[in-house]
């Protein structure tokens, strides 16, 4: 009891010796709790993302063109993914119970004062948004009559609507795309960003030929998205549409695919990985930003027990034994653990949600991981405490 309270008068006497170690401490681990609860928000977002298109889905996306007029290039989407490919698709594979289309560019939106340079337009098919199981807000969807007649409707993601219409209620109001009109018939629930930095919140949907005829003049696709009824039918549909598609582009032997077909599964199992790697990354970066500031402790610690040379000699003259001395600076090291973990806890809580916010992710503190860090932050006060402390108590002249 003795050496808590002469750790605790200690402390006080000294506050700005005591408030850097619990700010190097504390601080550091709370950006570590930050960094580990963000990767950990993004990486569930963007699998519950690929969960939204379901397990059984394909997606086929044009290929990058490797060569004009015999000489190679790279970079430009090939031109030949078009509707007529996902009518005989459907028509070659009973096994397909849904289909979409999806054609995307950019423009300039505005709304009354408002505008948004750049925006991304995507224009989609009728029963794509069945497909992702994504569902609206406000309003409703496309209905296959206004999808067939290139009516001039926008669906608005959650973060454009937001900056178009502060003021809220969107619903039935006019926006212009390209100085072309255009009713928005809803606002989509929100999805946030993913992993690669797309945000499908700050995107405007608009029926598929509207886009392409209204804005982008042109007939061909971005992506086609097949629903397959039983995952065990996926590889067979995917072989149909691959033979299927090369046959419709006319495609010798010896040329390779204008177009890529991926299965839900594998890009799951890729981005799953991806994620855990990031994780590891993470948890690597944590750590090396634990063991520098163990350091920086360290040293404070060694300065902070030299400028107590005198007050450790005066003490031991006095009859102090070691054991004493011993107690005394283990509870001022346990005094500044405790307050390195609540710290780092508080803080690390306030900086998740900051980049949270930031990143419009959904809100995720793990308090296992949290946990995991505070621990470590004290075992590693505690180590860089008693280490010296050990040799101050037990000799004299230290």
């Amino acid at each position: 009891m003795l050496a808590l309270r002469l750790a605790l008068r200690q402390l006080w006497r000294f506050p700005w010796r005591s408030g850097l170690m619990l700010g190097c401490g504390g601080m550091s681990a709370a950006l570590v709790i930050a960094a580990l609860n963000y990767t950990a928000a993004g990486r569930v977002q963007f699998l519950g993302q690929l969960d939204a298109w379901g397990a059984n889905t394909l997606t086929i996306t044009p290929a990058l063109s490797r060569s004009v007029g015999g000489r190679a290039r790279t970079g430009a989407p090939v031109t030949t993914l078009r509707s007529a490919d996902l009518v005989a698709l459907r028509a070659a594979a009973p096994a397909i119970s849904a289909a979409a289309e999806m054609a995307t560019g950019s423009f300039l939106a505005k709304a009354g004062d408002l505008a948004k340079n750049n925006t991304p337009i995507v224009g989609v098919s009728a029963g794509y948004f069945d497909l992702r199981q994504w569902l609206p807000a406000a309003g409703r969807d496309f209905t296959p009559a206004e999808a067939r007649e290139a009516a001039r409707l926008a669906l608005l993601g959650a973060g454009v609507a937001r900056d178009l219409f502060p003021d809220g209620a969107p619903k039935g109001r006019r926006i212009f795309i390209n100085r072309v009109p255009f009713t928005v018939v809803g606002v989509l629930a929100a999805r946030g960003q993913r992993l690669e930095a797309t945000n499908e919140d700050d995107q405007i949907y608009v029926p598929l030929l509207t886009l392409q005829h209204r804005l982008l003049q042109r007939d061909y696709d971005s992506a086609l998205f097949l629903s397959v009824e039983s995952p065990t039918l996926m590889s067979e549909v995917a072989e149909q549409a691959a033979v299927l598609l090369r046959r419709r582009h006319h495609l010798a032997p010896s040329q390779p695919d204008d177009f890529q077909i991926q299965d839900q599964q594998t890009l799951l199992a890729t981005r799953t990985a991806a994620a855990r790697r990031l994780q590891q990354l993470a948890r690597t970066a944590g750590a090396g930003g634990l063991l520098a500031a163990g350091l920086a402790l360290l040293a404070l610690h060694l300065l902070a027990l030299g400028a107590r040379r005198r007050e450790l000699v005066i003490r031991r003259a006095l009859g102090a034994t070691t054991t004493a001395l011993l107690a005394q600076l283990a509870a001022e090291a346990g005094l500044l653990a405790v307050g390195i973990a609540a710290l780092a806890a508080a803080a690390g809580w306030a900086f998740t949600r900051v980049a949270e916010s930031w990143a419009r992710l959904p809100p995720r503190f793990e308090l296992a991981t949290a946990s995991e860090v505070c621990l470590a932050a004290v075992v590693l006060d505690m180590l860089c405490a008693l280490l010296p402390a050990r040799r101050a108590a037990s000799q004299t002249g230290f």
